[in-house]
């Protein structure tokens, strides 16, 4: 689950104008007009009845109270919560008094073990991103076949900006705008006017929240899950707050130390060249698409000659490019790419549009709950938390001239598209000043806490080889690499579902990564749905 959106948004799972909520008696930034129904952001503050009365000299503090969507499909049993922590735990404290514009709310929300028997060690879910929601999924992990949940609780937090925590960090600019970076400067823009500090929407806060969930939550030990940008989250706890984390599970994981924007182009074509030779290496689909690499160069080379027209512009090669690079996130997906790269050759349209519609049927909601509709959701994704992050810890430390080099190094037919990428990260974080990240926010994370991590060899965002360096840092760490799979993998089979079951019951002992062989070779398929 990471941020949605092509090359452009480099890491992911993603985002509205300016509304000061006034609700319960107590104020707090929501961004956005009023939406109505459960999911609206500002249903979380309407029920929430401590928001009048709260000490804000007091924090953090953890507020119960009744879950918006609690009259929902599978809302019943869900308990809701909201964690109240200061905005800046640098500031100092002890000059005036801290006022609601001083303070983050986090939503919180537990799903009860089904068995009704919870174990004592529960498990926390940290979604990627930067910037996914997590709290209005609720619904989505019920109905996911995980045996992990049969008999320990589900908490699932909303990270700063992000679902229903407040101030929330989405976009509706990019709605309105005619053109992305100007929508993204008007964002940025009415932020800081409304007085949020951008610096402080950080993987080191995102850990320090988590750490005070817990204390709050009372839970002695507990279990870190986190996909994607996630992974970071839990490996920041790991470093920076390690007390009473039992385990982790880190899924298609991006360490803090990596330099993102100088891999990105790499990570990208190695992940398009590993398709190439999968399909190289299989017979069917060697004799029915041929040289895929030259069948992809060929079809870009058409499009950049004679491009599409849509409603935003033209659509050329490095269109092409892009939506390939967000199917190979998708394992379900990627069986299909030789196809679908095979037409393109003569009916680019038609692959764009293929690309498209499974794309946006996709996601943890399904089909009636696209990540991406008008009107302000709390299961929308948040530009704002992405850019936030990415330019602060990415953009703000990476030697920019090399990052363009090695991109410009890369061979068509994917390298142009990975370093037209990389420019347009670039031109926005340009504009989104969020600070820049110290070199301890950065550092490599060494700790002796079990640690199952899983990556897919297809994944064009967080490689296996990201996974293999943290892993390598991590003294009790398992390595789970599926060569077939794309971005998040944990629930692709039931072969990796049953090593994270057996990891939770027991961190400490050797799992067999019997995974690995059973999706060593793709099975392609070439009649088009």
């Amino acid at each position: 689950m990471l941020l949605a959106g092509g090359i452009l948004l480099l890491v992911a799972g993603l985002v509205v104008g300016g509304l000061r909520l006034i609700g319960a008696g107590g104020t707090g930034s929501l961004t956005g007009p009023a939406g109505g129904g459960p999911y609206a952001i500002e249903a979380w503050a309407a029920a929430n009845p401590h928001r009048a009365d709260r000490d804000l000299e007091a924090l953090p503090l953890l507020e119960e109270h009744a879950c918006p969507f609690a009259a929902e499909r599978r809302g019943a049993g869900v308990r809701c919560a909201t964690l109240v922590v200061p905005a800046d735990r640098h500031a100092d404290r002890h000059v005036g008094v801290l006022g609601p514009d001083d303070v983050v709310e986090l939503a919180v929300a537990i799903i009860p073990a089904r068995s009704g028997e919870a174990r004592e060690d529960p498990i926390l879910y940290l979604e990627g991103g930067p910037g996914g929601a997590s709290v209005a999924w609720f619904d989505h992990w019920q109905d996911l076949d995980l045996d992990v949940l049969e008999d320990r609780d589900l908490i699932l937090l909303d990270q700063r900006g992000t679902g229903y925590s407040i101030p929330s960090l989405t976009c509706p600019e990019l709605t309105d705008a005619f053109d992305e970076d100007v929508g993204l400067r008007r964002c940025h823009d009415r932020l800081v006017a409304e007085g949020i500090d951008l610096a402080t929407v950080s993987t080191r806060e995102h850990a320090a929240d988590v750490a005070e969930l817990r204390v709050a939550l009372g839970i002695e030990a507990w279990n870190l899950f986190g996909i994607s940008y996630g992974t970071r989250v839990a490996l920041t706890v790991l470093d920076r707050h390690p007390e009473g984390v039992r385990s982790v599970v880190l899924d298609s994981v991006y360490p803090p130390e990596v330099d993102a924007l100088l891999d990105q182009g790499p990570n990208g074509t190695a992940a398009f060249d590993a398709l190439f030779a999968a399909c190289d290496a299989d017979a069917a689909c060697r004799s029915t698409v041929g040289d895929l690499e030259a069948t992809l160069s060929d079809a870009v080379t058409r499009l950049d000659a004679d491009p599409l027209s849509d409603a935003d512009g033209e659509l050329t090669g490095d269109d092409l490019v892009d939506a390939l690079f967000d199917a190979l996130y998708d394992t379900d997906l990627i069986p299909l790419l030789p196809a679908l790269i095979q037409q393109s050759t003569t009916d680019p349209a038609g692959t764009l549009d293929a690309l498209q519609s499974t794309g946006d049927a996709g996601g943890a909601g399904g089909a009636d709950r696209p990540r991406r509709r008008s009107g302000v959701v709390a299961y929308e994704d948040s530009d704002g938390t992405f850019w936030s992050v990415e330019c602060r810890e990415e953009a703000a430390v990476v030697d920019a001239a090399a990052a363009r080099a090695r991109a410009g190094q890369l061979p068509p037919p994917t390298g142009p598209a990975m370093l037209a990428a990389l420019e347009a990260v670039l031109e926005v974080c340009d504009g989104w000043q969020s600070g820049v990240a110290g070199p301890d926010e950065r550092r490599a994370v060494v700790s002796d806490v079990p640690a199952l991590l899983l990556a897919g060899g297809l994944d064009p965002i967080t490689p296996p080889w990201w996974a293999e360096l943290a892993a390598s840092r991590l003294e009790r760490s398992t390595l789970l690499v599926l060569p077939n799979a794309g971005h998040g993998v944990f629930d692709v089979g039931e072969c990796p579902l049953g090593v994270i079951r057996s990891f939770l019951d027991d961190p400490g002992a050797v799992h067999p990564m019997t995974c690995a062989a059973e999706h060593a070779t793709p099975v392609f398929e070439f009649d088009l749905p």
